[in-house]
Formats: structure tokens, C-alpha cells, sequence
């Protein structure tokens, strides 16, 4: 059965992911993933409010409370690595991500630690490890095209995040802090210089 799967393309080429559930991400060997000529790497600039990390104890930490900033590399229509600054909280190493399908249909974005295991600061004391963070692609719509796009990270209570899993998979993605059970709300912009499909197949 053919997955739904979602990814930018810049101007034309188009690239299609499967969700296989044994490894994750991986590219189906019938629909090999193809690189768009206009443009690569593709580079947006990320910007958004300040992230709010909980935990299932009850904690609750500001990440970066003037923002967070940083880049989105784009290395093929659907994966790439992403750096980001929460302020004075912290930078983050390199972060590999796919844009892949949530259990919804809709289009999400998933954001693994760096090849080091670290993941993302909160200061000093709050950083979170785990194995990937899941956020909703709300901006573009499918076959849209729009030169920002929209990321929203949210918890559903403390330390909840609320999608922990991606279409076709068994595999649970989280945060912790220590071994506790943590959640990121955080709503980020990429920004590119010129307009980027978003298409849906």
C-alpha cells in the first residue's frame, strides 16, 4: 500500500519516502528518492516564540525567552539537518529532520539528536536527550506554495508531547530530562528566498 508522504520541492523533481515500520525513515526501494536541480542545498532561516519545556513531574522551563533562531538544510526534498539558538538557553548541535505523515494524514516534521546523542538545551540544568521530537507542518498547505513555512511543537499536558508517533510506524518518539517523560511547545517559521512547494503524495 503506498504511503502518504510530504516534502518540499523548489521548483521541479519530486521525491517519495515510505515509512517502513521495522527502521523508521528509509526510502522505498520502488520510489527512490530524487534530489531537486534547481537548488542544493536548500537553506531557510528558522525564527519563533520562546519554547516551553514540561515534564511529566510538573516542571515547567522557559527555553530561550527572547526566541529561538537558526537554519534548516535542507539536503533532499524531505531530509536535512537543523541548528537552532534558544537564546540564552542554549544552541543545539546539528539535528538531522524528515518531513514525513502523521497518523492525522497531515504533514509533520520529525527532529532526531545529533550522531552525539544531545539533543536539545534548556539552560543549564534542563537539557533533553530522547529519540525525536514530532511537530505539525501547518503552513503550506498541500500543493501550496509559500516562501515561510510554519511549524507548530505542542504538549497536549506536562511533559505530553502530542504526536509521538508517525504514519506506519510502531516506534514512539519523545523527550526526557533525566529519565523523565518531557514535551516542547514551541510554534517556528523556516524562511527561503524564494517560494517552496509543499506536495502531498
Amino acid at each position: 500500500m503506498k504511503k502518504r508522504t510530504f516534502l518540499f520541492v523548489i521548483t521541479v523533481g519530486v521525491a517519495v519516502v515510505a515509512i517502513l515500520p521495522s527502521t523508521g525513515v528509509a526510502v522505498e526501494e520502488d520510489a527512490p528518492l530524487h534530489l531537486s536541480p534547481a537548488k542544493s542545498p536548500l537553506v531557510g532561516v528558522v525564527s519563533g516564540g520562546t519554547g516551553v519545556l514540561s515534564t511529566t513531574g510538573g516542571t515547567t522551563v522557559f527555553c530561550g525567552k527572547s526566541g529561538v533562531s537558526g537554519t534548516a538544510t535542507f539536503e533532499s526534498g524531505t531530509t536535512g539537518v537543523m541548528q537552532l539558538n534558544f537564546s540564552e538557553a542554549g544552541e543545539t548541535k546539528p539535528l538531522p529532520f524528515h518531513l514525513l505523515t502523521l497518523p492525522e494524514k497531515k504533514p509533520g516534521i520529525l527532529i532526531t539528536p545529533n550522531a552525539d546523542g544531545s539533543f536539545l538545551p534548556c539552560g543549564i540544568f534542563f537539557s533533553a536527550t530522547g529519540n525525536g521530537l514530532i511537530g505539525t507542518i501547518t503552513s503550506p498547505k498541500c500543493e501550496e506554495e509559500r516562501t515561510i513555512a510554519t511549524i507548530v511543537f505542542e504538549s497536549v499536558a506536562h511533559g505530553v508531547q502530542r504526536h509521538k508517533k508517525v504514519e506506519g510506524t510502531s516506534t514512539e518518539y519523545g523527550l526526557v530530562i533525566g529519565s523523565t517523560p518531557a514535551a516542547l511547545t514551541v510554534s517556528m517559521t523556516v524562511s527561503f528566498s524564494e517560494k517552496q512547494r509543499l506536495i502531498c503524495t
